[in-house]
């Protein structure tokens, strides 16, 4: 090929590959914008038109500030001659700031942009690659507005604190003003106003107070009720004529000046249990902005169900400690009567009767009901966190060795080994006697009750190496174990265990036990083997450390 052959196909591959560039750059969705020494436009492709809204021909020649917003355009030029005195030859824009765009109607638009500088027969040419990340940061600002939401509406379990601060929290985010009412009965309830002015959320908690619509009428918020859905309305003249129910209502829905409402319902299980109302006064809400404000009043219904829950439980739990309270008083009495008189019979009646058997029996009964009223009583107090304890510095082996003289007769009888291991020095705990036996009590109890005949229950003292801040008190027993399964369940009220033949006792011994052990500052809990046995161990601390 002769060598002007071959400058024809230099010339003709240099015009596609000229031709493919420009295609490419033209049809980009980014805005890629060339601008002259001066700063004045010289390149506006087709993805800078749909974003700015101007034609190439419109910009053409034009100063690069009439894209930028008023207030960036008297230090934007010197930001641009600085980058073109560096030594960087491209810089990505926003690295510092956000950066801002302005469209041809005055909107303005967060963007992001990179700049770069090239010089072309002596001529400096600035190219800019712009994006428009006004949806990106939509979704950026709504998550988080979404996880402040969960975070505040999940940090009470007071419903009025909830709901008024489920109002405060939508201003200015999904309107100018909220109103959040509740259905009661079938009838609203006015409950929480904000609006982004203090002077106007006082006319419009006036006018909620005075003007509630009716839930059977054709107001768009009982329409929304009704037919459980999200109902949004521009707030027209005509349309406000149709809200009012009088001049004087109407006066006051001109005088705040919403140009659009929109009215969510909060379900609960499918059912509407209250309204959420926003109203905004110098734009229409998008689709985007109903989405969020419903995925918001979502969020506002679970927490409301939530609290009307807790509340309902904290109710239960109430009137649950009165029952116990008045029960365990009513039936008091009349188990001290049937133990005093088997006491007074007792004392009167000659040894080795068959009326002293009966009466041993009565007494002994008495003395259980005595003790599961006290278990009752107990348990409510731990609950409620008002069971009282009096540490003072004790001798642990006194209350070990005197828990075990208590209960050998009862193990003799049923033919287990009941032992205390006690090293001979230990350590001054702090303790509150009275329940620490109680707790020694119950777990001893508890380890002969279900040990089978010739087995052996072992009560002992495990210290740590000094200086060791708490005594472990161990209580060992060759029972039968504790399943896998019944473990975290084992300190609940009532608890019986699935692979028990027989109910022993009310279920209360244990978590009265855990209630005082945690009262002192101590810990218990439970190794268990199926087949060999189990070991029940709490804390008691050391006095002075």
């Amino acid at each position: 090929m002769s060598t002007e052959g071959r400058i024809a196909q230099l010339e003709h591959e240099l015009r596609l590959a000229h031709a493919r560039f420009a295609g490419i750059v033209q049809i980009a969705a980014d805005a890629i914008i060339s601008v002259d020494a001066d700063q004045n436009i010289t390149f506006f492709n087709e993805g800078a038109e749909r974003i700015f809204g101007w034609t190439a021909a419109e910009v053409q020649g034009q100063p690069l500030n009439v894209l930028l917003p008023a207030r960036f355009r008297e230090g934007h030029p010197r930001h641009v001659r600085e980058f073109g005195g560096s030594a960087e030859h491209a810089r990505r824009m926003g690295h510092r700031r956000e950066i801002s765009g302005v469209t041809k109607d005055g909107h303005e638009f967060p963007a992001e942009a990179s700049i770069s500088r090239h010089d072309v027969d002596g001529r400096r040419v600035y190219n800019v690659v712009l994006r428009d990340i006004t949806d990106r940061k939509r979704i950026e600002d709504e998550h988080r507005f979404l996880a402040g939401v969960g975070e505040i509406l999940g940090a009470s379990l007071d419903y009025d604190l909830t709901i008024r601060g489920a109002a405060r929290l939508a201003v200015p985010t999904l309107g100018d003003a909220c109103t959040v009412d509740v259905i009661d009965g079938g009838s609203l309830v006015a409950f929480a106003t904000a609006h982004v002015d203090p002077h106007e959320e006082r006319l419009l908690l006036e006018m909620r107070s005075r003007h509630l619509p009716d839930l059977a009428g054709p107001h768009p918020l009982a329409q929304a009720v009704r037919e459980r859905r999200t109902v949004l309305v521009d707030a027209t003249d005509e349309v406000l004529r149709s809200l009012a129910r009088n001049e004087e209502h109407l006066a006051m829905l001109r005088r705040l000046g919403f140009a659009a409402f929109l009215y969510v319902p909060m379900l609960v299980g499918g059912e509407p249990v209250g309204v959420l109302r926003l109203a905004r006064a110098r734009q229409a809400f998008a689709r985007e902005d109903v989405a969020l404000a419903e995925e918001f009043v979502r969020r506002l219904a679970l927490a409301m169900d939530n609290v009307r829950l807790y509340e309902r439980a904290q109710q239960a739990i109430r009137a649950r400690d009165e029952t116990i309270s008045v029960v365990s008083h009513d039936l008091r009495n009349p188990v001290n009567a049937i133990r005093m008189i088997a006491s007074s019979l007792l004392a009167s009646r000659p040894a080795g009767s068959t009326v002293e058997e009966y009466l041993h029996t009565i007494a002994d009964a008495a003395r259980q009901c005595d003790a599961l009223i006290q278990d009752l009583l107990d348990v409510s107090r731990i609950e409620a966190g008002r069971l009282r304890i009096d540490p003072l510095p004790s001798e642990l082996s006194t209350l070990v060795h005197g828990a075990v003289e208590v209960l050998t007769p009862l193990a003799a009888e049923r033919g287990i080994v009941l032992e205390a291991d006690v090293p001979e020095t230990l350590p001054v705990v702090l303790a509150d006697e009275q329940r620490v036996q109680q707790v020694l009590s119950n777990l001893v109890g508890n380890a002969v009750k279900f040990t089978p005949a010739g087995g052996r229950v072992t009560v002992r003292v495990e210290l740590g190496r000094p200086p060791a801040h708490e005594v472990v008190v161990a209580v060992a027993d060759t029972g039968p174990g504790i399943p896998p399964a019944d473990l975290p369940a084992i300190f609940d009220r009532y608890w019986q265990g699935s692979g028990r033949a027989r109910r022993a006792g009310a279920g209360l011994g244990l978590p009265i036990a855990k209630g005082i052990v945690d009262a002192h500052g101590g810990r218990l809990w439970v190794e268990s083997e199926v087949g060999r046995g189990s070991v029940f161990r709490f804390t008691l601390r050391v006095a002075g450390r």
